[in-house]
């Protein structure tokens, strides 16, 4: 609020009158004077903290796995989600960001797109090369029958269901594991041969070598799921225009610490189209705010979702 990028005068489409005047006197007194910051530094200060704590915990699911964040591009969802995006891009590297329609409820809309899954796992603590096939597979077996259970009590016959088993591995004598797919229900000697040649290369990925040592397997799980029949499809979706609303206008916003607030276009999200849009730009919609910065491109795609490109 202080720096400009949310709305001064109400947020939520106008519903959720907003007093700037209050988060001002907050950042003064609890934190630029202890500090002995002027408000714009720690309003920085604040933000800056925030999105180091979000690039962190996206480097503990991609870098620390072995995967790198910049190949990828940034799902931004939330009501700020993407307020903080493109800081929290430039951090990681990432170049391509996409706000989802329905970003602030995309939680809510997700429980309507997704199948019904349920997950149940077995703990085996056996070395792979010890492992006999039909002992496995009376594990899989009896996971398939809890699973097969469970989604008939949610309504969903054998037809509409559908299984993934998967064994978590590690080389012996380790502490974490790799969850690796098994090629088919049925389990073999062949299927077992897969699964090790299949770990080896899952581990090469995540971090960078692998060897000839024993492999043991954790746990077998197995993941059950539901179709659904009357699924949200974000193809067919159609948004009110309600939510794409936003106020128009221009006002003063603050994107670097240290820089002067510039003039920055504010448009309804409704307004952005196929046609590139240079920041700095701030999209506004019920359901989120959308921040462009300078240097910054921003259009929307067929279905609605604003992409950026850094």
């Amino acid at each position: 609020m202080v720096l400009g990028f949310l709305n001064a005068t109400a947020l939520a489409g106008g519903s959720l009158a907003v007093q700037p005047a209050l988060a001002h006197t907050a950042i003064e007194r609890h934190i630029a004077a202890p500090l002995g910051l002027s408000v714009m530094e720690a309003a920085h200060g604040i933000r800056n903290v925030a999105n180091v704590n979000m690039a962190r915990a996206i480097r503990a699911v991609t870098v620390e796995r072995g995967r790198d964040p910049r190949d990828m591009s940034l799902i931004a969802f939330g009501g700020s989600g993407p307020v903080h995006a493109v800081d929290v891009a430039r951090i990681l590297g990432i170049r391509r960001i996409v706000a989802p329609v329905m970003a602030g409820v995309f939680c809510s809309a997700g429980m309507l797109a997704a199948d019904a899954e349920r997950d149940f796992l077995r703990a085996v603590l056996r070395r792979l090369d010890q492992c006999e096939p039909h002992a496995l597979q009376g594990i899989v077996d009896a996971l398939r029958q809890e699973g097969m259970v469970a989604l008939a009590a949610e309504g969903y016959g054998p037809e509409r269901v559908s299984a993934v088993i998967k064994a978590d591995c590690r080389y012996l004598g380790q502490s974490s594991d790799l969850s690796i797919p098994l090629t088919r229900e049925r389990i073999d000697a062949a299927v077992l041969q897969q699964l090790r040649t299949d770990f080896q290369r899952a581990y090469q990925e995540t971090f960078g070598y692998a060897n000839d040592e024993p492999i043991e397997i954790v746990n077998l799980r197995l993941s059950v799921r539901g179709r659904g029949s009357d699924r949200l499809s974000f193809s067919d979706m159609r948004v009110d225009a309600g939510a794409l609303a936003g106020q128009r206008g221009v006002r003063k916003v603050s994107f670097e610490r240290g820089a002067a607030p510039i003039d920055t276009p504010v448009v309804p999200r409704a307004q952005i189209d196929a046609e590139r849009r240079a920041g700095p730009l701030i999209i506004e919609s019920y359901d989120t705010t959308i921040v462009v910065p300078p240097g910054v491109q921003a259009c929307a795609d067929t279905t609605g979702n604003i992409i950026l490109e850094l």
